[in-house]
Protein backbone atom coordinates (compact mmCIF):
# COMPACT_ATOMS: atom_id res chain seq x y z
CA UNK A 1 0.00 0.00 0.00
CA UNK A 2 2.79 2.41 0.85
CA UNK A 3 4.62 1.66 -2.41
CA UNK A 4 1.41 2.17 -4.41
CA UNK A 5 0.85 5.46 -2.56
CA UNK A 6 4.36 6.63 -3.42
CA UNK A 7 4.12 5.46 -7.03
CA UNK A 8 6.84 2.87 -6.56
CA UNK A 9 4.42 0.09 -7.58
CA UNK A 10 2.24 0.81 -10.60
CA UNK A 11 -0.21 -1.03 -12.81
CA UNK A 12 0.12 -1.24 -16.59
CA UNK A 13 -1.81 1.59 -18.17
CA UNK A 14 -3.86 0.64 -21.23
CA UNK A 15 -4.86 3.00 -24.10
CA UNK A 16 -8.35 3.52 -22.61
CA UNK A 17 -9.17 5.55 -19.50
CA UNK A 18 -12.31 3.56 -18.73
CA UNK A 19 -10.43 0.26 -18.78
CA UNK A 20 -7.81 1.70 -16.46
CA UNK A 21 -10.44 3.13 -14.12
CA UNK A 22 -12.47 -0.10 -14.01
CA UNK A 23 -9.44 -1.98 -12.71
CA UNK A 24 -6.60 -0.56 -10.59
CA UNK A 25 -5.35 2.37 -12.67
CA UNK A 26 -4.67 -0.24 -15.35
CA UNK A 27 -3.82 -3.93 -15.28
CA UNK A 28 -2.17 -4.99 -12.03
CA UNK A 29 0.98 -7.08 -12.01
CA UNK A 30 0.64 -10.70 -10.85
CA UNK A 31 -2.90 -11.05 -12.19
CA UNK A 32 -4.72 -13.17 -14.77
CA UNK A 33 -6.89 -11.15 -17.14
CA UNK A 34 -9.22 -12.78 -19.67
CA UNK A 35 -10.72 -11.11 -22.73
CA UNK A 36 -13.49 -13.13 -24.35
CA UNK A 37 -15.47 -12.54 -27.55
CA UNK A 38 -16.86 -14.26 -30.61
CA UNK A 39 -14.65 -14.11 -33.73
CA UNK A 40 -14.30 -10.73 -35.42
CA UNK A 41 -15.31 -8.57 -32.46
CA UNK A 42 -11.87 -7.22 -31.56
CA UNK A 43 -10.33 -9.18 -28.68
CA UNK A 44 -7.02 -9.80 -30.48
CA UNK A 45 -6.88 -6.17 -31.56
CA UNK A 46 -7.51 -5.02 -27.98
CA UNK A 47 -4.71 -7.24 -26.66
CA UNK A 48 -2.32 -6.04 -29.38
CA UNK A 49 -3.09 -2.42 -28.62
CA UNK A 50 -2.40 -3.01 -24.91
CA UNK A 51 0.98 -4.65 -25.49
CA UNK A 52 2.17 -2.46 -28.40
CA UNK A 53 1.32 0.79 -26.62
CA UNK A 54 2.37 -0.38 -23.15
CA UNK A 55 5.92 0.98 -23.32
CA UNK A 56 4.89 4.47 -24.44
CA UNK A 57 2.13 4.60 -21.81
CA UNK A 58 4.30 3.27 -18.98
CA UNK A 59 7.69 4.94 -19.53
CA UNK A 60 8.79 4.67 -15.88
CA UNK A 61 8.41 0.88 -15.78
CA UNK A 62 11.06 -1.54 -17.03
CA UNK A 63 9.38 -4.69 -18.30
CA UNK A 64 9.16 -7.16 -21.18
CA UNK A 65 6.34 -8.54 -23.35
CA UNK A 66 6.12 -12.22 -24.24
CA UNK A 67 3.41 -12.99 -26.82
CA UNK A 68 2.25 -16.55 -27.36
CA UNK A 69 0.67 -15.99 -30.77
CA UNK A 70 -0.72 -19.43 -31.49
CA UNK A 71 -3.27 -18.19 -34.03
CA UNK A 72 -1.93 -15.13 -35.86
CA UNK A 73 1.43 -14.82 -37.63
CA UNK A 74 3.83 -12.34 -36.03
CA UNK A 75 4.23 -10.41 -39.29
CA UNK A 76 0.46 -9.93 -39.53
CA UNK A 77 0.39 -8.62 -35.97
CA UNK A 78 3.20 -6.18 -36.80
CA UNK A 79 1.45 -4.86 -39.91
CA UNK A 80 -1.77 -4.44 -37.91
CA UNK A 81 0.16 -2.29 -35.44
CA UNK A 82 1.50 -0.23 -38.32
CA UNK A 83 -2.03 0.15 -39.71
CA UNK A 84 -3.13 1.82 -36.49
CA UNK A 85 -0.08 4.05 -36.37
CA UNK A 86 -0.25 5.22 -40.01
CA UNK A 87 -4.06 5.33 -40.30
CA UNK A 88 -3.91 3.12 -43.39
CA UNK A 89 -5.90 -0.06 -43.86
CA UNK A 90 -4.35 -3.52 -44.04
CA UNK A 91 -5.28 -3.60 -47.74
CA UNK A 92 -3.49 -0.31 -48.37
CA UNK A 93 -0.37 -1.44 -46.52
CA UNK A 94 -0.30 -4.68 -48.50
CA UNK A 95 -0.86 -2.92 -51.85
CA UNK A 96 -4.08 -4.76 -52.61
CA UNK A 97 -5.01 -3.96 -56.20
CA UNK A 98 -8.29 -2.23 -55.41
CA UNK A 99 -6.52 0.13 -52.97
CA UNK A 100 -3.49 0.91 -55.14
CA UNK A 101 0.21 0.38 -54.60
CA UNK A 102 1.76 1.86 -51.47
CA UNK A 103 3.60 5.06 -52.36
CA UNK A 104 7.31 5.65 -51.81
CA UNK A 105 6.50 8.27 -49.17
CA UNK A 106 4.21 5.84 -47.31
CA UNK A 107 6.82 3.10 -47.51
CA UNK A 108 9.43 5.48 -46.15
CA UNK A 109 7.11 6.37 -43.27
CA UNK A 110 6.59 2.66 -42.55
CA UNK A 111 10.35 2.05 -42.39
CA UNK A 112 10.72 5.06 -40.09
CA UNK A 113 8.04 3.70 -37.76
CA UNK A 114 9.67 0.28 -37.51
CA UNK A 115 13.13 1.79 -37.00
CA UNK A 116 11.74 3.85 -34.11
CA UNK A 117 10.04 0.84 -32.51
CA UNK A 118 12.25 -2.13 -33.33
CA UNK A 119 14.07 -1.86 -30.00
CA UNK A 120 10.96 -2.58 -27.95
CA UNK A 121 11.42 -5.71 -25.81
CA UNK A 122 8.59 -7.71 -27.38
CA UNK A 123 9.24 -11.40 -27.97
CA UNK A 124 6.90 -13.76 -29.81
CA UNK A 125 6.34 -17.51 -29.58
CA UNK A 126 4.56 -18.86 -32.67
CA UNK A 127 5.00 -22.60 -32.22
CA UNK A 128 2.22 -24.51 -30.50
CA UNK A 129 2.92 -25.42 -26.87
CA UNK A 130 1.28 -27.61 -24.26
CA UNK A 131 0.86 -26.48 -20.66
CA UNK A 132 4.22 -27.85 -19.52
CA UNK A 133 6.05 -26.18 -22.43
CA UNK A 134 4.17 -22.95 -21.72
CA UNK A 135 5.38 -22.96 -18.11
CA UNK A 136 8.95 -23.87 -19.07
CA UNK A 137 9.13 -21.13 -21.69
CA UNK A 138 7.95 -18.48 -19.22
CA UNK A 139 10.31 -19.59 -16.46
CA UNK A 140 13.23 -19.63 -18.90
CA UNK A 141 12.33 -16.20 -20.29
CA UNK A 142 12.00 -14.50 -16.88
CA UNK A 143 15.16 -16.22 -15.64
CA UNK A 144 17.07 -14.96 -18.69
CA UNK A 145 15.91 -11.32 -18.69
CA UNK A 146 15.16 -10.91 -14.97
CA UNK A 147 12.43 -8.35 -15.57
CA UNK A 148 8.67 -8.22 -14.99
CA UNK A 149 6.90 -9.67 -18.02
CA UNK A 150 3.49 -9.07 -19.56
CA UNK A 151 2.44 -12.40 -21.12
CA UNK A 152 -0.29 -12.71 -23.72
CA UNK A 153 -1.89 -15.94 -24.90
CA UNK A 154 -3.94 -16.04 -28.10
CA UNK A 155 -6.07 -18.26 -27.51
CA UNK A 156 -6.45 -20.43 -24.41
CA UNK A 157 -8.15 -23.18 -26.42
CA UNK A 158 -5.16 -23.42 -28.78
CA UNK A 159 -2.79 -24.69 -26.09
CA UNK A 160 -1.83 -28.25 -27.06
CA UNK A 161 -3.32 -31.25 -25.28
CA UNK A 162 -0.81 -33.58 -23.62
CA UNK A 163 -1.11 -37.36 -23.83
CA UNK A 164 -2.19 -37.59 -20.17
CA UNK A 165 -5.05 -35.08 -20.59
CA UNK A 166 -8.36 -36.66 -21.51
CA UNK A 167 -9.90 -33.63 -23.24
CA UNK A 168 -9.54 -29.93 -24.00
CA UNK A 169 -11.29 -28.92 -20.77
CA UNK A 170 -8.68 -30.72 -18.68
CA UNK A 171 -5.99 -28.89 -20.65
CA UNK A 172 -7.61 -25.52 -19.91
CA UNK A 173 -7.98 -26.48 -16.25
CA UNK A 174 -4.26 -27.25 -16.04
CA UNK A 175 -3.51 -24.01 -17.85
CA UNK A 176 -5.42 -22.07 -15.20
CA UNK A 177 -3.56 -23.88 -12.41
CA UNK A 178 -0.24 -23.16 -14.12
CA UNK A 179 -0.90 -19.43 -14.54
CA UNK A 180 -1.97 -19.09 -10.91
CA UNK A 181 1.22 -20.84 -9.82
CA UNK A 182 3.37 -18.63 -12.06
CA UNK A 183 1.77 -15.34 -10.99
CA UNK A 184 2.62 -16.20 -7.38
CA UNK A 185 6.14 -17.31 -8.22
CA UNK A 186 7.30 -14.74 -10.81
CA UNK A 187 6.87 -11.01 -11.63
CA UNK A 188 4.37 -11.66 -14.43
CA UNK A 189 0.86 -10.79 -15.45
CA UNK A 190 -1.30 -12.62 -18.00
CA UNK A 191 -3.56 -11.38 -20.77
CA UNK A 192 -5.47 -14.40 -22.07
CA UNK A 193 -7.84 -14.41 -25.05
CA UNK A 194 -10.75 -16.81 -25.16
CA UNK A 195 -13.52 -17.71 -27.56
CA UNK A 196 -17.14 -17.73 -26.42
CA UNK A 197 -19.50 -20.66 -26.64
CA UNK A 198 -22.03 -20.53 -29.47
CA UNK A 199 -24.93 -20.21 -27.02
CA UNK A 200 -24.67 -16.42 -27.16
CA UNK A 201 -25.70 -16.66 -30.83
CA UNK A 202 -28.83 -18.75 -30.12
CA UNK A 203 -32.16 -17.36 -31.32
CA UNK A 204 -33.42 -17.06 -27.73
CA UNK A 205 -30.56 -14.75 -26.78
CA UNK A 206 -30.88 -12.76 -30.01
CA UNK A 207 -34.34 -11.50 -29.09
CA UNK A 208 -33.92 -7.69 -29.07
CA UNK A 209 -34.01 -5.83 -25.77
CA UNK A 210 -33.62 -8.82 -23.43
CA UNK A 211 -31.18 -9.52 -20.62
CA UNK A 212 -30.07 -12.61 -22.57
CA UNK A 213 -28.38 -10.28 -25.07
CA UNK A 214 -25.71 -9.67 -22.45
CA UNK A 215 -22.81 -12.13 -22.10
CA UNK A 216 -22.35 -14.01 -18.84
CA UNK A 217 -19.23 -15.69 -17.38
CA UNK A 218 -20.41 -19.15 -18.45
CA UNK A 219 -20.19 -18.01 -22.09
CA UNK A 220 -16.40 -18.33 -21.86
CA UNK A 221 -15.13 -21.55 -23.46
CA UNK A 222 -14.02 -23.79 -20.60
CA UNK A 223 -15.43 -21.26 -18.14
CA UNK A 224 -15.44 -23.52 -15.08
CA UNK A 225 -11.74 -24.19 -15.59
CA UNK A 226 -10.65 -20.59 -16.20
CA UNK A 227 -12.92 -18.32 -14.20
CA UNK A 228 -11.82 -19.39 -10.73
CA UNK A 229 -8.29 -18.31 -11.68
CA UNK A 230 -9.21 -15.01 -13.37
CA UNK A 231 -8.70 -11.73 -11.56
CA UNK A 232 -10.50 -9.81 -14.30
CA UNK A 233 -12.90 -11.07 -16.95
CA UNK A 234 -13.87 -8.87 -19.89
CA UNK A 235 -16.29 -9.96 -22.60
CA UNK A 236 -16.62 -7.86 -25.73
CA UNK A 237 -19.86 -8.01 -27.66
CA UNK A 238 -20.90 -6.43 -30.94
CA UNK A 239 -24.71 -6.18 -31.04
CA UNK A 240 -24.78 -5.53 -34.79
CA UNK A 241 -23.15 -8.90 -35.49
CA UNK A 242 -26.17 -10.49 -33.81
CA UNK A 243 -28.58 -8.20 -35.72
CA UNK A 244 -29.61 -6.56 -32.46
CA UNK A 245 -30.95 -3.01 -32.82
CA UNK A 246 -32.07 -2.91 -29.19
CA UNK A 247 -29.48 -4.28 -26.78
CA UNK A 248 -30.15 -5.59 -23.29
CA UNK A 249 -32.96 -4.78 -20.86
CA UNK A 250 -32.08 -1.07 -21.11
CA UNK A 251 -32.88 -1.42 -24.85
CA UNK A 252 -29.80 0.52 -25.96
CA UNK A 253 -30.50 1.75 -29.48
CA UNK A 254 -27.84 0.30 -31.79
CA UNK A 255 -27.96 2.70 -34.71
CA UNK A 256 -24.29 2.26 -35.63
CA UNK A 257 -22.77 -1.08 -36.62
CA UNK A 258 -19.46 -0.12 -35.02
CA UNK A 259 -20.59 -0.12 -31.38
CA UNK A 260 -18.65 -2.54 -29.14
CA UNK A 261 -20.02 -3.33 -25.67
CA UNK A 262 -17.30 -3.79 -23.03
CA UNK A 263 -18.65 -5.99 -20.23
CA UNK A 264 -16.38 -6.27 -17.19
CA UNK A 265 -17.98 -9.29 -15.53
CA UNK A 266 -15.39 -10.06 -12.87
CA UNK A 267 -13.07 -7.60 -11.18
CA UNK A 268 -11.40 -8.76 -7.99
CA UNK A 269 -10.03 -5.32 -7.22
CA UNK A 270 -12.14 -3.12 -9.47
CA UNK A 271 -15.80 -2.64 -10.30
CA UNK A 272 -17.96 -4.47 -12.80
CA UNK A 273 -19.45 -2.29 -15.50
CA UNK A 274 -20.69 -1.87 -19.05
CA UNK A 275 -18.78 0.64 -21.17
CA UNK A 276 -18.98 1.39 -24.88
CA UNK A 277 -16.33 1.54 -27.56
CA UNK A 278 -16.36 2.05 -31.32
CA UNK A 279 -14.49 -0.06 -33.83
CA UNK A 280 -12.11 1.50 -36.33
CA UNK A 281 -11.06 -1.79 -37.86
CA UNK A 282 -9.89 -0.16 -41.10
CA UNK A 283 -7.11 1.48 -39.08
CA UNK A 284 -6.74 -1.40 -36.59
CA UNK A 285 -8.03 0.70 -33.73
CA UNK A 286 -10.64 0.55 -30.95
CA UNK A 287 -11.92 3.96 -29.88
CA UNK A 288 -13.14 4.74 -26.38
CA UNK A 289 -16.45 6.60 -26.26
CA UNK A 290 -17.43 9.33 -23.85
CA UNK A 291 -20.70 8.79 -21.99
CA UNK A 292 -22.38 11.39 -24.20
CA UNK A 293 -21.52 9.22 -27.24
CA UNK A 294 -22.95 5.99 -25.82
CA UNK A 295 -25.97 4.42 -27.54
CA UNK A 296 -29.10 5.81 -25.94
CA UNK A 297 -31.48 3.58 -23.95
CA UNK A 298 -34.93 3.45 -25.50
CA UNK A 299 -37.53 5.59 -23.74
CA UNK A 300 -40.54 3.55 -22.74
CA UNK A 301 -43.86 5.35 -22.22
CA UNK A 302 -46.54 3.95 -19.91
Amino acid sequence: MDKRRKGEVQSILTPWDKVNDSMMDGIEWNTINIIGARPGVGKTLMANMITRKSFDLNPTQDFMVLDFQLEMLARVSAIRELSGAMKLSMKQLNSVKAEGVLSEAEMKAAFAYFNDHKGKPIYIVERKVNVQQFVEAIRSFVSTYKKPTLITLDHAALVGKSADEKDRFETISKLGDAMTMLKKELPVTFLVLSQLNRDIESMERRTPGKVGNYPVPSDIYGSDSLLQHADNLVILNKPSKLNLREYGPEKFIIDDNRYIAYHLLKARNGDERLSWFMDDYANMNIIELHESEYPKPKKISF
